[in-house]
């Protein structure tokens, strides 16, 4: 999965559904190659970096791993990005109470 196709299809639309406006400081896409051990293969990884929340806190999350989530749909990548989200939120300082406004 390239880049502009992650954004657009997963990444922007996740962001949207669990971020509310104005919490999303910046985030980065990029492609990084892992070289691979005896635990996990080689492979191009898709990777983001979101920052968010008054105190720019900052999360990152392969949204797609090209050798491991070969045969997933993009509705399986979108869930797996959803619930990393959440989590974050979750444990955030911003994610609870009166602080997420």
């Amino acid at each position: 999965m390239d880049p502009v196709t992650a954004l657009g299809s997963i990444v922007l639309p996740e962001l949207a559904n669990v971020f509310r406006p104005g919490e999303v400081r910046a985030i980065e896409i990029c492609v990084v190659t892992h070289h691979g051990d005896e635990w996990e293969p080689a492979q191009d990884v898709l990777e983001l970096t979101v920052t968010a929340g008054p105190n720019s806190e900052t999360f990152g999350t392969p949204v797609w791993q090209a050798t491991v989530m070969a045969g997933w749909t993009p509705a399986q990548v979108r869930n797996l990005l959803r619930d990393d989200l959440v989590d974050f939120i979750a444990e955030s300082s911003f994610g609870w109470g009166e602080e997420r406004g």
